[in-house]
């Protein structure tokens, strides 16, 4: 007998990751305007990654899996609770202006999550591309309908401020908590 995939449509967090950085891709001007108060006081986010950053382009965002637990309950079926890290990395002369600039980057990044939730996540059941520092073209291909069932922010993190050459730089996250089920 051959091998046959358990959960042959399952692709974990790989394509949910890649829909969510497309979504905050296309949605991220209008979020950092409404978390600024207006139009380009904050800004554009020039660097999009998939992994923990080394040297970005700032401001950036990475987007990478923390925890995959799955439900030993389930059966016949990928049952799944997954933590994610959003992360942004904001730069500024002004370590005053920074430390405010950081709080408005999550809130803008806070209510793109949000309002998929209002949605009821039809934004991440679409194919759209995603341009990323990669090779080649990238996609975020439809993840199955309905495999979402919940989504919501567990928290909020600020890291120190450091100098680099001539600005200072700051991190903070978001911890997204995503409840799915795929076969």
């Amino acid at each position: 007998m051959s091998w046959v995939a358990p959960y042959p449509n399952a692709d974990f967090t790989k394509l949910l990751i890649r829909q969510l950085l497309s979504i905050i891709q296309r949605d991220q001007r209008a979020a950092l305007d409404w978390a600024g108060g207006q139009a380009n006081l904050l800004p554009s986010i020039l660097s999009y990654q998939l992994a923990p950053l080394t040297r970005p382009l700032f401001p950036a965002v990475a987007v990478y899996p923390l925890t995959v637990v799955f439900d030993e309950a389930a059966w016949r079926a990928a049952k799944s609770t997954i933590d994610l890290f959003v992360g942004v990395w904001v730069s500024n002369a002004d370590n005053q202006v920074l430390i405010e600039q950081v709080q408005d980057y999550v809130r803008a990044l806070d209510a793109i999550v949000n309002a998929l939730v209002v949605r009821d996540f039809t934004d991440l059941y679409t194919s759209r591309a995603l341009a990323l520092e990669l090779q080649g073209a990238v996609t975020a291909p439809a993840l199955a309908t309905g495999t979402v069932q919940e989504m919501f922010v567990v928290s909020h993190e600020y890291n120190e401020i450091h100098p680099l050459m001539e600005q200072f730089g700051v991190s903070a996250s978001l911890r997204l908590r995503v409840f799915r089920t795929e076969t």
